[in-house]
């Protein structure tokens, strides 16, 4: 896209060569316009637009100011006037494609979170969708570069500019700082699994009121672990075909997102399990933040398998100070919602090698 001339270039051509005081409200605009103009990132097209248009506006008025009289001016009038002209065409349709193109390419990246028409499944947070464009960059670290690349002017999509030019400037940068960050995005890539076979080995079997892994043993979670509750938890998800997955949480690189490669699900949370038996649920999940009809789901899973809800302590509203459990079969009649007299937490699920001690 060819540029307009600058301020410089336009007093020479509209001086004709001479230096002429320029006193003239319309040339002061016009000069001003063209600095504003030069000024701003290339991609910033409305706001291009607009220094055109007024430097279309100014020349028209200069022009009718000096009527049909000879002006050593008035070449250079002209000649900016129909620049500006056509770069401001140019800058609405490079906008246009722009927008058609990004719109395409945001489609494509939030494919996976579309849910169909009257489903109960919920996609994840909009906090979290830079972390489904590959290679999956966990988003607490990817933030502040997410917001450094708005700023740049680059074409390129956000992975591409990490990869090409973020992160080989970030690892020869003197700036401790931005060297860490380069370690750490490196370090924080979160699993999604794309497999069958991957998610099959974390897909749970719940029969006869007790979970079961993919393999046929009593699911137990004294052998896991989350960043929220710690040890003795598991964090789990059910899709959108009521399916029920669970594994350990690891900051960074196996995310409640990770089972479904960040497509939506009907709820999501952490669960104690012992030996195959529920003893505690909750609704904590920062990737699908679940409300209340998303946790009445899984209770209601948990209940059609034969799950005996009541002794179960569930917490609707994990994040709330003080955290409180109530009981699980109550909160179920109260669909998903807080129901009764809060009940202790039961003491924490051991390790199988522990649970002799």
């Amino acid at each position: 896209m060819p540029e307009i001339w600058t301020r410089q270039q336009f007093r020479q051509h509209s001086n004709a060569g001479r230096f002429v005081r320029r006193n003239n409200p319309e040339l002061k605009t016009i000069d001003w316009a063209l600095d504003k103009y030069h000024d701003v990132e290339p991609l910033a097209f409305s706001e291009r637009r607009a220094f055109c248009l007024v430097i279309v506006e100014a020349s028209k008025q200069y022009l009718q100011g000096i009527g049909p009289r000879g002006s050593s001016r008035r070449p250079g009038i002209v000649a900016i006037q129909a620049m500006a002209l056509t770069k401001a065409g140019e800058l609405t349709r490079a906008k246009k494609r722009r927008a058609r193109g990004n719109w395409k390419r945001a489609v494509a990246a939030t494919k996976p979170l579309r849910v169909k028409e009257g489903s109960k499944a919920k996609p994840m947070h909009p906090d979290y969708w830079k972390e489904m464009r590959a290679p999956h960059y966990a988003g607490f670290v990817l933030k502040p570069i997410f917001e450094e690349w708005k700023k740049t002017s680059t074409y390129k999509n956000l992975d591409d500019w990490i990869e090409s030019e973020w992160l080989p400037r970030a690892k020869v940068s003197s700036d401790p700082g931005l060297a860490s960050k380069a370690i750490s995005l490196e370090k924080n890539k979160v699993a999604y699994l794309t497999a069958s076979a991957d998610r099959k080995s974390r897909e749970m079997q719940i029969k006869g009121g007790r979970v079961y892994t993919d393999s046929g043993v009593r699911f137990h979670t004294g052998d896991h672990t989350t960043a929220f509750s710690g040890s003795g938890w598991a964090i789990f998800v059910m899709s959108p075909n009521r399916s029920v997955f669970s594994a350990s949480h690891k900051v960074g690189q196996f995310h409640h997102s990770s089972f479904l490669a960040g497509g939506p699900v009907l709820a999501a949370g952490e669960w104690a399990v012992d030996n195959g038996k529920v003893v505690a649920i909750t609704a904590k999940s920062g990737h699908y933040k679940p409300d209340e009809k998303m946790f009445y789901e899984i209770l209601r899973k948990l209940r059609h398998r034969g799950v005996r809800l009541t002794g179960v302590a569930a917490c609707p509203k994990p994040w709330e100070k003080p955290q409180k459990y109530y009981d699980a079969k109550a909160v179920y009649l109260n669909k998903g919602q807080p129901s009764g007299n809060p009940v202790p937490l039961p003491g924490k699920v051991k390790s199988r090698a522990n649970q002799g001690a």
